[in-house]
């Protein structure tokens, strides 16, 4: 049996921690990848758009105050069209269901009907409200300043 040299340890240690780091980030990338994106908030978007603009701009504090109504204008038509895009998708669904009703056998029906409670109970699951009926589409308050 050889004995473990300094260099060698220190090889093996180095070769650890970076494939250590490796594995981190490739799990990491395709974790970030498939998650799926929840409905955005606007006091984050507003605060993001306000501190972007003032960095990239170089804009003064009475100018980011002058630009606060447009931008808080900007960060809620942001939300309803979220809001209704959701819906939209959420008729494009439902129309599907409807079509691929008559194709299915009785066996079939239970478990479309099973997916859609999946598909429900993912929103609950993310913390999202389900998309709301069709009727409803963009009518979402929005959050109270």
């Amino acid at each position: 049996m050889t004995m473990l040299t300094r260099p060698k340890a220190i090889f093996y240690l180095l070769a650890v921690f970076l494939a250590g780091g490796i594995a981190g980030g490739v799990a990491g990338y395709h974790w970030h990848k498939w998650r799926p994106p929840g409905p955005p908030d606007r006091q984050k978007m507003l605060a993001y758009m306000e501190s972007f603009l003032s960095r990239k701009l170089d804009l003064t504090r009475d100018q980011s105050a002058a630009l606060r109504p447009a931008l808080e204008q900007a960060a809620t038509a942001f939300v309803v069209i979220s809001d209704e895009s959701r819906c939209r998708m959420d008729e494009v669904i439902r129309k599907l269901h409807t079509q691929l009703d008559p194709f299915l056998t009785p066996a079939q029906r239970p478990k479309l009907e099973a997916l859609e409670r999946e598909r429900l109970a993912h929103f609950a699951k993310t913390n999202q409200p389900p998309p709301p009926p069709a009727s409803d589409a963009g009518r979402r308050e929005p959050p109270p300043k």
